[in-house]
């Protein structure tokens, strides 16, 4: 039998979800104005994406209001992605670029909702910027940037309604606000999410996350591939005198769930219920990407010039050790000094540790070795090199055998 408490909370969840639901709909019924909407088109993650760019211009006519603001999309979305990636103390430097300079920057425009009038246009769109010209701005600008995100986060959100804890429950909106979230979807932090698969169940449940031993939670991070886990845990509560939404948010950190942020919401009287928790994320995720771009940062400024010998038989073999070198995220400003027949001299700005780098550059088949600090020679893999790598042997025939479903 279903006791008081657990009634009460799925009674809680089925209200939120509820309420959600209209605040969206009637949102929609009065900006529509009888306009059709466009279809949701979500873009790819990207730290270069800025989503739920919001625009409401009217104008002499729609297309006109449209125009208006595809160019007012492109301006604020900037500044959000300037402040994003620019160090803090930089953020005064952001220049005021004109609309042609904007555009030049910008690959594409995804529009997430849209309704037209007469005279008005409305859009919550996405906007996707070029990272080479983003990046080549703020090198002319010689502010302090970053352009990388984090290795993977594990997030758990475990929610509370009425003292019921779910965690991959259909019910848990908490859960839903992460994976629909638009600050996750944009964000300097590789959130992930966990799934419904025999592994994570066997290890973790609703009831066991406060409490799990950090060996189970090490364990599930070597099973998922992230680097690191985030406890999210949403106390949801409705007030009955108001009727509005309540909740406290507890964020843990590490396998060891150290206390990260502690912090209370309420719903606003313009905001769904839905609304209100995307507000808790981009909370969370504004300090997190902090951390983070802190952290970058101050690698960065410990870089290291280095001098890289690009050693290949082909031409293929060049262009591949080229782009990947271009591609490292730790390495910065790199430059082609010099190209032979069967090699190339570069050199590069390098920061962060070099184990790191060497694991990168050997998930795409490059070889790299230090000769002493400051001195490379990299190379591609050879075959079997590679199968060494991924935990394969590699027959006559030069294929890669799995040493686990080999035939005796």
């Amino acid at each position: 039998m279903l006791n008081a408490t657990r009634f009460l909370g799925f009674l809680i969840a089925a209200v939120f979800v509820a309420a959600s639901a209209w605040a969206q709909g009637g949102a929609q019924g009065v900006a529509q104005g009888g306009a059709q909407e466009a279809s949701p088109t979500a873009p790819p993650r990207s730290i270069f994406t800025v989503g739920s760019v919001d625009v409401d211009i009217t104008a002499t006519s729609a297309a006109s209001a449209r125009q208006s603001a595809i160019a007012q999309s492109r301006r604020l979305a900037f500044t959000r992605l300037f402040k994003r990636l620019v160090a803090t103390e930089d953020l005064e430097a952001e220049p005021a670029l004109t609309n042609a300079e904007l555009a030049g920057l910008v690959r594409a425009i995804d529009i997430l909702e849209e309704s037209t009038s007469q005279t008005r246009y409305i859009a919550k769109l996405a906007v996707s910027f070029e990272p080479e010209k983003v990046t080549g701005l703020l090198e002319r600008l010689g502010v302090t940037y970053t352009d990388s995100e984090t290795p993977p986060i594990l997030v758990l959100p475990l929610a509370h309604y009425g003292g019921v804890p779910l965690l991959l429950s259909e019910d848990n909106v908490w859960a839903q606000a992460w994976q629909q979230s638009p600050s996750r979807a944009s964000s300097l932090v590789d959130y992930r999410l966990p799934e419904r698969t025999p592994d994570f169940l066997m290890r973790v449940s609703p009831m066991s996350v406060p409490h799990a031993a950090p060996e189970t939670l090490i364990e599930l991070l070597r099973v998922i591939g992230a680097s690191d886990v985030l406890v999210a845990e949403a106390a949801i509560s409705l007030d009955f005198a108001s009727q509005r939404y309540l909740a406290t948010f507890d964020v843990r950190r590490g396998p060891g769930q150290g206390a990260f942020m502690t912090f209370d919401m309420a719903q606003q009287p313009d905001e769904s219920p839905q609304d209100m928790l995307e507000r808790a994320i981009a909370k969370v995720d504004a300090e997190l990407s902090a951390l983070w771009k802190r952290q970058l940062l101050i690698e960065f400024a410990q870089a290291q010039t280095i001098a890289i010998t690009a050693q290949y038989e082909a031409a293929a073999d060049w262009r591949r050790i080229r782009g990947n070198l271009g591609a490292a995220r730790r390495l910065r400003d790199l430059q082609v000094l010099s190209i032979a027949l069967d090699h190339a001299e570069l050199k590069a700005r390098f920061f962060g540790d070099f184990d790191s780098l060497e694991k990168t550059l050997a998930a795409d088949g490059l070889a790299v070795r230090q000769n002493k600090p400051g001195l490379w020679d990299v190379r591609v893999m050879t075959m079997a090199e590679r199968a060494a790598f991924v935990g394969a042997e590699v027959d006559a025939a030069g294929e890669y055998v799995d040493p686990i479903s080999a035939e005796p």
